[in-house]
């Protein structure tokens, strides 16, 4: 090859299309076939010393051929910024890349782009009319992962069938508002582009370009609503999981363009700290499936998720601890209570939260007169008289279970406010006398329940002494609830109280730090999932 003013050759063989020649002596310099074509259409192609104007012109073994190529590639210039390599051969490599790098030039985006880092760490790349060397799928610039690039015209070639005939695995990790349901699905919405906001994609019916996904919940964060999503697109269209997540009423966490009230209201209730950690789309390109240029064995690769998204993801992961403490009447449960909250940590007791619900005018004295009439609600102005509900309840097993039928709903509305309220602690505590009677233990709002035991013939004798209770009262207050084996059975922990202060605040130590242990170990099974499926 002779190099002055363009590009010199001798033609080795017959038979063939001068366009096709002279794109593959070129593989490696950056100029298409199709830029070629338009060269030799323009007359800067010369076969023997003639000028020849015939793309499909062929070559003879023994021709002499000379291409004028001096035009400027573009104006895209290397860029010697970092590119995460993970896999390559000569026609094809997959790349990492990270949040905030466009693809291309565009629009008002000019560089430096993955394309510029491309062209310096590939310096053979074609450089197509429209600035894209080596790019033939794209992500966009606030998406993290994986992405093929065609090193070679065989590599684009190859890449481009594998991707019209939709047989390129393409899976990827979101973080998105709500929780999907059902948990595993597929959508199947067709996309267009919006006529009056030219960059922005919208789902329609019955029109369109046909795109379909299907997608599965890894895990929902209860308190931060919000789900980890698993997401793999059958098409490739632009947007797709985005438009897709939004049309479905869960878009990406950070999307302002396709979920900007879901945003808001985000915005709304998360704190300062929180928001710090959403700068983007949560959208990261995980893994990727695809067959080499040369017809090899499949390729498949994962990229674990980026600095931005993992942070983010541990920190819904943690949330606070919610203990319910239960237990018979006088076992110590507002004692146990007060030494594991130190004054320090939200308690919430359903005692309280009952007389609150008595309070003229609030639910449950409404409840109450709108069932019972004046019978225990003597007039609009008068509280509950819980003295006459209590006697009556005692006696009439059906009106406690009508009353707890009525009352219960109401607080355990009360006791998931609480919890809510109560997120960014590292625990909160609820002192429940009937969870086990109320079933909340089973599904219910709390991650651990605690029983506490104390042995029958201490605890009523505290009772006496201490409350003035006296036989019948104790037995008409035991009658409520299940038996103290029953209770405890119920419970995930069981703590015995010996009955005296120095001994139950030595137990509420041990406790405090089995509790502890239970919170690292959340945190380390939700670790070890994320490493058995591939994303850390």
């Amino acid at each position: 090859m002779n190099r002055g003013e363009g590009y010199g050759y001798t033609a080795s063989h017959s038979g063939e299309r001068l366009d096709r020649f002279l794109a593959a002596r070129l593989s490696g310099s950056g100029f298409s076939r199709n830029r070629i074509q338009k060269w030799i259409e323009a007359g800067r192609v010369r076969v023997n010393g003639e000028v020849c104007l015939h793309p499909g012109h062929r070559v003879r073994e023994g021709d002499d051929l000379f291409l004028e190529a001096d035009e400027p590639r573009q104006g895209l210039v290397p860029d010697a910024g970092d590119l995460d390599i993970r896999w390559r051969d000569s026609d094809l490599a997959v790349v990492n890349k990270p949040p905030g790098l466009s693809v291309h030039p565009a629009g008002g985006e000019q560089g430096p782009t993955l394309a510029h880092r491309l062209l310096h760490h590939f310096p053979g790349l074609q450089v197509e009319e429209n600035a894209r060397p080596g790019i033939v799928h794209r992500l966009d610039k606030d998406t993290s992962g994986l992405m093929v690039v065609a090193l070679s015209s065989a590599g684009r070639e190859a890449m481009t069938r594998q991707l019209a005939e939709r047989t390129v695995h393409k899976e990827y990790l979101a973080l998105v508002h709500g929780r999907p349901d059902p948990e595993e699905g597929e959508i199947n919405v067709a996309m267009d582009r919006d006529p009056r906001r030219r960059h922005k994609m919208r789902a329609v019916r019955g029109e369109g370009k046909q795109a379909r996904s299907s997608y599965g919940v890894l895990c929902f964060f209860p308190g931060k609503e919000a789900s980890l999503v698993r997401i793999r697109i059958a098409t490739g269209r632009t947007h797709q999981i985005r438009v897709h997540m939004a049309h479905m009423g869960h878009p990406l966490l950070g999307d302002r363009i396709y979920g900007p009230q879901a945003h808001a209201a985000f915005k709304r209730r998360a704190s300062r700290s929180t928001l710090k950690l959403v700068p983007r789309q949560m959208l990261h390109s995980w893994r990727i499936g695809f067959r080499p240029a040369d017809g090899s064995g499949p390729v498949t690769l994962t990229q674990p998720l980026p600095g931005d998204f993992l942070r983010l993801l541990l920190h819904l992961q943690k949330r606070t601890q919610r203990v319910g403490i239960t237990g018979v009447v006088g076992s110590g449960k507002s004692a146990l209570t007060g030494l594991l909250s130190g004054d320090k940590l939200p308690r919430w007791d359903a005692d309280e939260s009952v007389a609150r619900l008595y309070a003229p005018g609030e639910p449950g004295w409404e409840m109450l007169r709108r069932s019972f009439g004046s019978r225990f609600v003597p007039d609009e102005q008068s509280p509950v008289d819980k003295k006459r509900l209590f006697r009556e309840m005692s006696q009439s097993e059906a009106l406690r279970r009508e009353v707890e039928t009525l009352i219960h709903p109401l607080v355990l509305r009360d006791l998931e406010d609480f919890f809510r309220r109560s997120e960014g602690w590292r625990m909160a505590l609820a002192e429940v006398p009937l969870l086990v009677e109320s079933g909340w233990q089973r599904g219910g709002p709390f991650d651990v329940v605690v029983g506490v035991h104390c042995p029958d013939a201490l605890r009523r004798s505290r009772l006496q002494e201490k409350r003035g209770l006296d036989r019948e009262m104790i037995r008409s207050m035991e009658s409520w609830q299940s038996s103290q084996g029953a209770k405890l059975r119920g419970a995930d922990l069981v703590l015995t109280n010996p009955g005296d202060w120095a001994g139950l605040k030595s137990a509420a130590a041990r406790l405090e730090s089995v509790l502890a242990g239970l919170r690292r170990r959340r945190l380390r099974c939700f670790l070890d999932r994320l490493r058995q499926e591939g994303i850390l």
